[in-house]
Parts: structure tokens; C-alpha cells; sequence
């Protein structure tokens, strides 16, 4: 089994944000972070992909988690 390509959409002040970010400095992975408040494209491309605009989301392949300690929890099944 293959672990899905990670996508992490954030927001830049954002305190539950800065929770996931926080795990993934204490456990690095390969998974590309799209700050959505900075970036217009990526909150098009979170927005499209969703259908809503919360943060942080973590896109795996075709699913997506939008709770902080949800993401963290699968982010330790995968590291």
C-alpha cells in the first residue's frame, strides 16, 4: 500500500494551524503546505476541492480532514 500524496492547506495565523505545523516540525514528512490566506490560488484550489474554507485541511488523494487533532492522528498512522 502507498501513502496518497499529502496536501496541507493552512492559514497563517491560524492557532489550530500552527498545532499540525507544529507536529510536522517535530515530524518531518513529505507533504507540500499551501498557506490559503496568502495565497489566492490555493484558497481557490482548498475552496473547489472542499467546498469550505476552514482550517487546516489535510487533502490525502480524495479525502480530506479539516480538525487539527484529527489531522495530527493520521499523520502519526502515516509517519
Amino acid at each position: 500500500m502507498t501513502t496518497p500524496k499529502l496536501t496541507l492547506y493552512i492559514g497563517g495565523s491560524c492557532r489550530f494551524c500552527a498545532r499540525v505545523t507544529d507536529y510536522l516540525q517535530q515530524n518531518p514528512m513529505d507533504i507540500v503546505i499551501k498557506d490559503v490566506w496568502a495565497d489566492n490560488a490555493a484558497q481557490k484550489e482548498m475552496l473547489e476541492l472542499t467546498g469550505s474554507s476552514q482550517v487546516p485541511c489535510l487533502r490525502m488523494g480524495d479525502a480530506y480532514i479539516h480538525e487539527s487533532l484529527d489531522i495530527i492522528e493520521k499523520l502519526k498512522e502515516l509517519h
